[in-house]
C-alpha cells in the first residue's frame, strides 16, 4: 500500500499518520466521548495514552502494520456497537487484510446470528487482499501462491519462543519465565525444547480457547466483553506474530 507513495520520503510520515489520525479519535471517544469539550487534564491524558505508553511506542519503533489494524478494530467496534453493520464490516474486513488474525473476531457477528455480515466480512477481506496482491510485480496468481506459502509457514512454525524472539502469547512468556527462573539455579530450562510440553500446552490452550468460545456463544454478553475474550483467545494460542501489544 504505502510502497506506492512517492516520493520515498513521504511513506513513513504518511504511515504514521494515518495511525495516530485513526487512534487519537478512537481513544478520545473511548474516554470521554468523541463530541466531549478537551480540558487541559483530557489533554494530558490522552498525550500520555497515545505517545508514551509502551504498546504505541513498540509499535511506531517496528514500523508495524498493527498500527493501522488496531484503530480499524476500535472503530469497527464503535461501528457495531451503533448498529452501523455495514460499516464494520469495511472496517472489519480492512484490519483482516492488514493481519489475517484479526479474522478471529467475524465470531462476533456469528455470536449475535448475524451471519450475512460474517459472510460479507470474509468476502470482503478475500476481495481486498486479491486486490491489494494483484498490484504486486508478478501478479495475483504468484503473489497469492507466495501469500498463502508464507500463511503455511507461520502456521507450521508456532511461536513457541526461541533464544532471540519472543512473541505477546502466552507461552512465550511462560519460556521467558521459566528460563529466567531455571538460569537462577544454574539449570536453563527451555520449554520449546521439550516437544511434550509445547504440544501439551497447545492441547490446552486449544481447549480453553474452544470453552470460552462456547461460553461466548451460551450467554449473550456486551460488545466489549466479547472482544476481551476473543483477544485472550488469541494471546491464549501459541501464533507465530508479534503483533498483539495494540489490543
Amino acid at each position: 500500500l504505502f510502497s506506492l507513495v512517492e516520493p520515498v520520503s513521504l511513506r513513513v510520515p504518511i504511515f504514521l499518520a494515518s495511525f495516530f489520525a485513526g487512534f487519537i479519535p478512537m481513544v478520545k471517544q473511548y474516554l470521554y466521548g468523541l463530541k466531549s469539550r478537551l480540558t487541559l487534564h483530557r489533554v494530558l491524558v490522552l498525550f500520555v495514552l497515545v505517545f508514551l505508553t509502551y504498546p504505541v511506542l513498540f509499535a511506531v519503533d517496528r514500523g508495524n502494520f498493527d498500527l493501522l489494524v488496531c484503530p480499524l478494530l476500535l472503530s469497527f467496534a464503535w461501528s457495531y456497537q451503533r448498529q452501523k453493520y455495514m460499516a464494520a464490516t469495511w472496517l472489519l474486513a480492512l484490519a483482516i487484510a492488514f493481519k489475517p488474525y484479526a479474522a478471529v473476531f467475524i465470531l462476533i457477528y456469528a455470536i449475535d446470528k448475524r451471519y450475512r455480515y460474517a459472510f460479507l466480512t470474509a468476502l470482503t477481506a478475500a476481495f481486498i487482499s486479491a486486490m491489494s496482491l494483484s498490484l504486486f510485480k508478478d501478479g495475483l496468481i504468484v503473489e497469492t501462491q507466495k501469500y498463502l506459502a508464507a500463511l503455511s509457514n507461520m502456521a507450521n512454525d508456532p511461536s513457541f519462543g526461541s533464544d532471540f524472539v519472543y512473541t505477546s502469547d502466552i507461552f512465550s512468556g511462560l519460556t521467558m519465565l521459566t528460563k529466567s527462573v531455571t538460569q537462577a539455579f544454574k539449570h536453563s530450562v527451555n520449554l520449546p525444547d521439550h516437544p511434550s510440553i509445547s504440544m501439551a500446552y497447545l492441547v490446552l490452550a486449544g481447549a480453553a480457547g474452544l470453552y470460552l468460545i462456547i461460553q461466548l456463544w451460551r450467554n449473550p454478553e456486551p460488545l466489549w466483553k466479547k472482544l476481551a475474550i476473543l483477544t485472550i483467545v488469541i494471546v491464549l494460542l501459541p501464533i507465530n506474530t508479534h503483533d498483539y501489544r495494540l489490543l
